[in-house]
């Protein structure tokens, strides 16, 4: 089964979700891989933020390419 996750955007706004893919965090997170139960962020939006976070902590450069 999976976990459910809480989600918290920068204005405070809460979203609790679940993530298909996350015991494969080799992948990427796409949006269809994420169900959401309650609150106002996209599928979008926290698949990019999980993207996000798991590049960094992985040591990959994130954020504009020159």
């Amino acid at each position: 089964m999976y976990t459910r996750q809480y989600y918290e955007d920068d204005d405070g706004n809460g979203t609790t979700y679940e993530d298909k893919r996350e015991h494969y965090w080799s992948s990427k997170v796409k949006p269809e891989d994420i169900v959401i139960f309650e609150g106002s962020a996209s599928s979008e939006e926290i698949a990019d933020d999980i993207n996000y976070w798991k590049a960094k902590a992985a040591g990959k450069t994130v954020g504009w390419k020159r």
